[in-house]
């Protein structure tokens, strides 16, 4: 495809072409593999490339070009993670034009981006769940913080719920999610990675709390019933409309305040799942299922989080294996010339060292 390009006279030749020609190139041609969140986040990097980097010819580009490049980045404040993003994109379009014969080797492949530092992520204990679940009991939104925080749902897959999703049984099957797209609204997408497409149990928690919520919905659609917009959705607007993330955030943030919590968003409640599913002892694949992840080590890596509860129920472990006997733990009488050299008392009548065959005893 390149070829016939370059034949038509609309690729440059490899000692003209700029790195920002290229790019634009190589998202064109990508475009069609890439989701909708990783095409805007392309968009972006590639234009942050672009400011320091697109002038450049490719056929110069080289590794220390863009080491200093992340380095410059690094002054600016921009974060490790976003960095790396940069270093993605340029790995990937540099390797395609080796593939396509622009350069003779990808300077991105020995270039070392910052490493990424681990960040906090918000996340609620299991008895601050319980304090959001009861202030918020009998309000619409109950049955949303139930479903995302004892069940992992991600915010999209949520709103993309319909009340034909809901087996007998009471499990909930995942098949879509629901995506905020720039001058499209809300759309509906396939769910995020094939392991996302899945079916979960629910807790009688959940189960209760939809019951009650298809209650409140019926309500709702007799007050409105003139503009109600019924698509069968479980989680709407109170006339039927999609719910987005934003006016969600705000409305559990009100409902942390009045539970005497902290505020966390929507997503930081899949994450209170993860962590409650590891201090329950949960199998890493029956979490990595539950949650949807293609691999275990995303679930145990970035949504467990360790609670100092955990911490302590380690210790305690670690008592019954190697336990300590009544007068250790609670200590044992010292005699008084112990107490004595614990005063200091015993320093002032110490002697001194001894010379023994000419040789001093210390």
């Amino acid at each position: 495809a390149l070829r016939r390009l370059r034949d038509d006279g609309q690729v440059l030749t490899q000692s003209r072409q700029t790195l920002a020609h290229y790019l634009a190139e190589w998202l064109s041609w990508k475009e069609s593999a890439l989701r909708y969140r990783t095409h805007v986040d392309y968009v972006w990097g590639i234009g942050r490339i672009n400011r320091v980097l697109g002038d450049k010819k490719l056929s110069s580009l080289t590794t220390r070009d863009l080491d200093l490049f992340y380095v410059a980045l690094h002054r600016e404040g921009l974060s490790a993670s976003s960095t790396t993003i940069m270093h993605v994109i340029l790995r990937q379009a540099l390797e395609q034009a080796v593939i396509w014969d622009v350069i003779p080797k990808n300077p991105a492949l020995r270039a070392r981006p910052p490493k990424l530092i681990p960040v906090h992520r918000p996340h609620l204990t299991h008895d601050e769940m319980g304090s959001l679940l009861e202030v918020s009991r009998g309000t619409r939104w109950h049955a949303l913080w139930a479903v995302m925080g004892l069940g992992g749902l991600r915010f999209g897959e949520a709103t993309a719920l319909k009340w034909s999703d809901l087996e007998s049984n009471g499990d909930i099957s995942i098949t879509k999610q629901r995506q905020h797209q720039t001058g499209r609204g809300m759309v509906e997408i396939a769910p995020k990675t094939g392991t996302s497409a899945r079916s979960i149990g629910s807790p009688d928690a959940v189960v209760s709390a939809l019951r009650r919520h298809r209650s409140i919905q019926a309500e709702e659609k007799m007050l409105f019933r003139r503009v109600y917009q019924d698509s069968g959705l479980i989680f709407c607007g109170q006339r039927g409309t999609p719910l987005y993330n934003g006016y969600t955030n705000t409305c559990l943030r009100r409902d942390c305040l009045r539970a005497g919590i902290p505020v966390v968003s929507s997503h930081a409640l899949r994450h209170t799942m993860a962590t409650m599913m590891a201090q329950l002892n949960m199998h890493p694949k029956v979490a990595q299922e539950v949650l949807g992840h293609t691999k275990a080590a995303t679930t145990m890596a970035v949504y467990t989080h360790v609670s100092r509860d955990m911490v302590r129920d380690a210790a305690k472990r670690l008592d019954a294996l190697f336990p300590v006997k009544e007068r250790e733990r609670h200590g044992t009488e010292m005699s008084p010339s112990v107490l004595s050299c614990l005063d200091g008392s015993c320093i002032a009548s110490y002697p001194g060292p001894r010379t023994i065959q000419g040789r001093r005893e210390d």
